[in-house]
């Protein structure tokens, strides 16, 4: 208790949930005919673009982003001008401008001969995180080669001098997609090079690292598809080192979200369920939580028994509340657990029909009766003897 009043934790647990998704995919029609999209908002700034033939939305964007960027010779200041006509546009070029550019940015670089003696004159006036952003990082990770020659601390002055602490973020990030291509997308020595750095650089330049990682595991934003490394956050950031390891997650969900269900909740691996109630169990207690109430999917006394158990173990006087609920087909359930019980125990069941064990010509069976006992000790003031002595009540003219 804090305060005088206990906080109480609901941890709902998805423990075994089926999915039925449905994919829409739209006719690509024939070769070079413009596939017209469901409009998306954009008011007008490049918008012809979103009527490109399927699949080069995103290379006319980038064409014309770059080719607008050249014309003015002047990307510091012409970035936040971008930046406000692409937040008014809105619909996909909004959503997807920090990415595009990332390869605007490298272009611009190579094209234009932009080094690290002259990229604070490119990089944008701006502290917007879309496509100011992204060009910025694109610039520096066109510099891998020269940011390699240099160091990562004499490449760290040159991030600390912009004149705010996100394009100094922007910056030091980068320099982690600058390792990551300059050593041919090997992590551990992307990650050597910024373990290098101070402690308050170090995580921001990882994160680039691992961002450029997350990338390369499904070969986007010109990586060459990684093959046999780590392909999931739990394999590879457990591994890391205290200050790397939520730089390493945090790309890992933004770049790699987990699947959303219908509800808007995330999708776990199937059969992960009961393990991850019980991981967030105990962490909630670990952290001052005074009593966890507990659900399941369905009624089945042997799955919560067994998490409370593991629970315990971990932290004995847990106060655990299970919540027994009504909306379950208790008898159901119960009938249904002792047939399993007796089949696997090798008793023969040939005379229930366990998808009909609802049925009343079951309810005077020996199976029955055993269900009973288990319902009346999870809830012993649960009533099962009563009987109507004449027909219930009509409700129908309420």
């Amino acid at each position: 208790m804090r305060g005088g009043r206990h906080r109480l934790i609901m941890i709902l647990a998805g423990v075994a949930v089926g999915v039925s998704a449905f994919a829409i995919q739209a006719g690509a029609g024939k070769a070079g005919v413009p596939v017209v999209p469901v409009y998306d908002g954009n008011s007008g700034f490049m918008r012809t673009c979103i009527f490109a033939p399927q699949g080069r939305v995103r290379d006319c964007y980038i064409r014309r982003l770059l080719t607008l960027i050249e014309k003015t010779k002047d990307p510091a200041r012409e970035l936040p001008r971008i930046d406000r006509r692409v937040r008014e546009a809105g619909g996909y070029i909004q959503s997807n401008c920090h990415m595009m550019m990332h390869v605007v940015g490298r272009m611009y670089a190579r094209r234009h001969h932009v080094t690290l003696a002259n990229l604070q004159r490119n990089l944008p006036r701006s502290n917007d995180p879309g496509c100011s952003a992204g060009f910025g990082m694109g610039l520096v990770m066109a510099l891998g080669n020269e940011i390699g020659r240099l160091g990562p601390n004499g490449a760290l002055q040159i991030c600390r001098r912009a004149p705010t602490r996100f394009r100094s973020y922007t910056c030091i990030h980068s320099l982690g997609h600058a390792y990551m291509r300059l050593y041919h997308s090997q992590l551990p020595f992307a990650l050597k090079a910024c373990r290098t750095l101070p402690a308050n650089a170090a995580p921001d330049c990882a994160q680039g690292a691992y961002h450029d990682y997350w990338f390369s595991a499904v070969g986007r934003d010109g990586t060459k598809r990684q093959r046999g490394g780590a392909a999931t956050a739990r394999s590879l950031c457990g591994r890391q080192i205290h200050d790397f390891v939520r730089p390493c997650w945090f790309r890992y969900f933004l770049e790699l979200p987990p699947k959303r269900l219908p509800s808007n909740l995330y999708q776990f691996r199937p059969g992960t369920g009961e393990d991850r109630c019980v991981l967030d169990c105990i962490a909630a207690l670990r952290n001052g939580a005074d009593l966890l109430w507990i659900e399941t999917e369905k009624p089945h006394i042997e799955q919560i028994a067994g998490m409370m158990d593991r629970i315990r173990a971990a932290v004995p006087h847990a106060k655990l509340v299970y919540n027994n609920s009504p909306s379950f087909n208790w008898t159901l359930a119960f009938r249904q657990q002792v047939h399993d019980a007796w089949k696997a125990a090798g008793r023969d069941v040939s005379a229930y029909a366990r998808d009909a064990l609802m049925s009343v010509i079951y309810d005077t069976t020996e199976l029955a009766q055993e269900a009973q006992r288990h319902v009346r000790a999870l809830n012993p003031s649960l009533r099962t003897d009563f009987r109507f002595t004449e027909p219930p009540p009509s409700y129908d003219h309420y």
